[in-house]
């Protein structure tokens, strides 16, 4: 893929359900000048609006590198939450790999060749786990359980949708993932700053932040680092109203512009290795789709950062919640009731879940009575 193609927008994962919460598409840039700072690179005058235009216009199309992925999301120990939620092997990295890094700092390196071609590995343990795409191939293994896993991406007839879930198989590894994440946040519930000069692994860079303008929600700002010379996104730190250090951090330790060798994108699974064809996902963007069939379309109230999705699960969906380990898990958060009803809810550093007794799913980068208000409005 493209060093900036598009990947799905952020996604909220819960024991058993997945709900998707996405924000406006509008762009609303101020235009300050950039800052400079003493120690910082002497870099031209910008504002965030030109760098807003840069970063969806990179001249690299190429480069390889190795980026530290870091993340304090708040989270209860949960042991067992991948197999609560069916999904483990390579066929799962799209989701387990997901849920990997959402704590803890990881190793990631990453190469890029035009469009069509990429390599993402996750180190950690002493393992490793890739995404690959070669043209309309994507294969996905684990070193871990060597289990390799392929897919083929849809011909120019298939839908957008289909492409996108295929390119979202490494969800947010990369410091191009988590910034294209926060970009499509970007609405006029956003305020966007030029904000000074910096230099991440040896590149000199211009500083971007995206601040929400409501009090609602639990994301503080996002902080971007555009390489000056390239427009590729170099690092990306998320900010909390709960914690004074980046809850989310993904960044370039090394990295160059050069081409990476065609044999970075080749892969041939091991013979002792288990493998299986993946059929890419239909109904959405979402990597359980199926667990998504059946219920209905979310109720979203609010919009931008304090919006909340609400779903409610099917029967089925219900069943699992309360039935083996992801009903002990699902019963050791903490409760919360209103005149809405009743529920267990899961608070984050950057989002808040809560699961209702009656059967709905309520998610959102909010605090827990933001959450609850959206439930009694959707009754």
């Amino acid at each position: 893929m493209s060093l900036f193609t598009r990947h799905p927008r952020a996604r909220w994962i819960v024991p058993g359900a997945a709900v998707v919460l996405v924000a406006g598409v509008a762009v609303g840039a101020n235009a300050a000048t950039t800052a400079r700072s003493s120690g910082s690179p002497d870099l031209p005058p910008t504002t965030a609006e030109q760098l807003l235009v840069d970063l969806q216009q990179p001249t690299a199309q190429s480069l390889q590198g190795t980026a530290t992925v870091r993340a304090d999301l708040g989270l209860p120990s949960v042991p067992g939450l991948t197999d609560a939620a069916g999904v483990t092997g390579a066929g799962a990295q799209g989701t387990t790999g997901a849920l990997s890094l959402l704590t803890g700092t990881h190793t990631v390196r990453v190469w890029t060749d035009g469009q069509d071609r990429s390599k993402v590995a996750v180190l950690a343990d002493g393992s490793e786990s890739d995404v690959i795409r070669d043209g309309s191939d994507v294969w996905l293994w684990s070193g871990a359980d060597r289990t390799a896993a392929h897919a083929t991406l849809p011909s120019s007839s298939g839908t957008e949708k289909q492409k996108r879930s295929a390119e979202g198989l490494a969800g947010l590894t990369t410091p191009d993932a988590v910034a294209r994440a926060a970009l499509d946040a970007v609405d006029p519930t956003t305020k966007v700053i030029a904000d000074g000069t910096t230099r991440v692994a040896g590149h000199d860079a211009y500083e971007l932040v995206v601040d929400p303008k409501t009090d609602d929600t639990l994301v503080d700002k996002v902080a971007l680092a555009v390489d000056a010379k390239t427009h590729v996104p170099l690092r990306v730190e998320v900010y909390s109203t709960k914690r004074t250090a980046p809850v989310v951090e993904a960044g370039f330790t090394s990295v160059s512009y050069r081409t990476p060798a065609d044999s970075t994108f080749e892969f041939t699974a091991p013979k002792s290795a288990t493998v299986k064809q993946l059929e890419l996902p239909t109904a959405g963007d979402l990597p359980l789709a199926e667990l998504q069939a059946g219920a209905q379309k979310p109720d979203v109230v609010g919009q931008g950062w304090d919006a909340v999705a609400v779903v409610t699960l099917t029967t089925e969906q219900q069943n699992a919640l309360k039935n083996g380990e992801a009903g002990s898990l699902v019963n050791t958060l903490p409760t919360v009731s209103g005149d809405w009803g009743s529920g267990h809810v899961l608070a984050g550093t950057l989002f808040t879940a809560v699961l209702t007794d009656d059967g709905r799913v309520a998610v959102g980068a909010v605090p827990t009575s933001v959450v609850t208000s959206a439930l009694a409005q959707t009754q």
